[in-house]
Formats: structure tokens, sequence, C-alpha cells
């Protein structure tokens, strides 16, 4: 059998990558159109990022950056192991989240069927020993 170690940079990778993909959906460009790079640089997800997008109309490009960004402050303001506001920092801190927002109740369903797949051998509640 062949495991394959996915690291967290490469993670978070993948799944901007995979994020952009609806905006392969985009009408082909035009005859004489060029696409024009347009690039933020900053931090997402606690790491260092940069989002480039090509695209004919800058304005578009910075309202797609724009609209990036913002997903990615939602998923933040979720997941964040960073930001002691976040809802997954209050549920470890409290034990405890009342109202949690969806995406989260999403996640912890999945990782306790994974739990169950690999009998155990995926914990999601592993954060305290990172802690230590």
């Amino acid at each position: 059998m062949t495991r394959i170690l996915l690291r967290r940079r490469r993670a978070i990778t993948v799944i901007a990558a995979a994020a952009g993909l609806p905006l392969l959906a985009l009408p082909l460009r035009r005859a004489g159109e060029v696409p024009r790079l347009r690039v933020w640089t900053g931090s997402a997800l606690g790491a260092s990022a940069m989002l480039q997008i090509h695209h004919p109309d800058p304005a578009e490009a910075d309202r797609l950056i724009e609209r990036s960004l913002a997903e990615i402050a939602r998923l933040e303001a979720v997941f964040s192991l960073y930001r002691p506001d976040s809802a997954l920092s209050l549920l470890n801190r409290n034990g405890q989240l009342d109202g949690p927002p969806l995406d989260l109740v999403r996640l912890l369903g999945e990782a306790e069927r994974f739990s169950r797949l690999t009998d155990g051998a995926f914990d999601a509640t592993v954060q305290p020993l990172w802690d230590v």
C-alpha cells in the first residue's frame, strides 16, 4: 500500500486551486483580448498566500480577488486555530458551541466518519496534543 503524506502547505494549495475551479466557467476571451495578471499577496489560513488571476478585465479580476478574500475570511472565522474568536477556537476552549456554523458541523461529521473508517487512526480531537 502506498501512503501519500499531504502536508499542510500542500493541502492549502490544493484547496485553493479547487476553490478557483468555478473560474473556469468564465466565458472564453474574445479575439484580441489579452489576459492580464492581477496578483494579491498576504496571509490566509495562518500562512503566506498569493492569489493570481489572469483576466482581460482588471476590474473583474479585482472583484474576483475580493470575493476570494471574503470567502477566506469567512472560512477563517469558522476554522482558524490562530484566531481566538473563530468557531473552532471557541469549541476547543469551551468544549461546546451554541449555534455552530453548518460548515463546522459537516466537517466534524466527516471527521467522525473517517475516524470510524480508520478504527480511530484518524482523530480530530488531537489538537490538545499539539498545544503541549
